[in-house]
């Protein structure tokens, strides 16, 4: 059993394992807090980890702040299992990272700054998928992201400009949750950007005139 912590300034984050943000309090040991979780008659006991085999404890880098953008009508599928004719394919992932493309810009994120942490929930309904393809799943949000802020989503350099969490909840409606905990910078780190997805650029007014 995976369990997740992030700090804020104000407040420490548990991530469950749907991807959800519970707040534990500004004040709290990480690793006593998740012991809790595996005692019984202790605050925070939680039957499904307090009867796992194991826990893996995650604390994050301290976060300077985090927000959360929704894009709804995005239901991602995974490339890998689908039974979609390659063009059918083709033309269902470009339009929906042209959706994502959009959403995301109207958003702000394109004016967000590296070091971030990048959660990204899927979210539709049915039963949940396996969870050795939730990255597949996050592909197309992943890939958007990554060339909107300019930076290549397969760096593995000891302090990465982005890192990457994939999860997925049961909902009525497809869509796409994204949140982006912005961390602090190490020191001494820089990080290379390459060309970006510009925002669209509103049309002059002679061409509004012309149409």
């Amino acid at each position: 059993m995976r369990v997740e912590f992030i700090a804020t300034p104000d407040d420490v984050l548990r991530i469950t394992q749907d991807g959800r943000l519970e707040s534990v309090g500004p004040f709290f040991s990480p690793f006593g807090w998740a012991q809790g979780l595996m005692l019984p008659g202790t605050p925070h006991w939680d039957p499904k980890i307090g009867n796992s085999q194991s826990l893996e404890v995650v604390v994050r880098p301290r976060c300077v702040g985090y927000n959360t953008v929704k894009l709804p009508g995005i239901d991602l599928k995974n490339a890998a299992n689908s039974r979609e004719h390659a063009m059918v394919r083709h033309k269902r992932v470009k339009a929906q990272r042209e959706s994502v493309r959009l959403q995301l810009q109207s958003a702000g994120v394109h004016r967000l700054e590296a070091p971030m942490h990048v959660q990204i929930v899927r979210l539709g309904p049915g039963k949940a998928r396996d969870t050795d393809d939730l990255p597949v799943y996050g592909k197309i949000v992943r890939d958007e992201i990554a060339a909107m802020l300019g930076y290549d989503d397969r760096d593995i350099m000891e302090s990465p400009p982005l890192t990457w969490a994939v999860f997925q909840r049961v909902a009525p409606t497809p869509s796409v949750e994204v949140t982006f905990f912005r961390l602090v910078r190490p020191p001494d780190v820089s990080y290379k950007k390459k060309p970006t997805h510009s925002p669209p650029t509103p049309p002059s007014r002679k061409a509004q005139a012309k149409r």
